[in-house]
């Protein structure tokens, strides 16, 4: 527990850390709008399921990354919701 509450302190406190998650969850979110009416169709699904993909993907990145449990396994997404 020790490490855990660390690891979480350190990411979501004030300074480098925090900078540094919310850099990558704000790139996930940007790679994502960018996105938009470049798939054919548009945005699938309508504005809530995409805004709850979006923000998933760019939280779970935000902590973990790029290479998260969530890009090895899509499938995960519907566990979390």
């Amino acid at each position: 527990m020790l490490d855990f509450h660390t690891a979480i302190y350190g990411a979501l406190s004030h300074g480098p850390d925090l900078v540094d998650t919310n850099r990558r969850i704000l790139t996930a979110v940007g790679r994502e709008l960018n996105a938009i009416g470049k798939e054919k169709g548009g945005v699938q699904g309508g504005l809530y399921e995409w805004v709850k993909r979006t923000f998933t993907i760019a939280s779970v990145e935000g902590f973990y990354g790029t290479i998260n449990p969530l890009s090895e396994d899509p499938r995960l997404m519907d566990s979390i919701w």
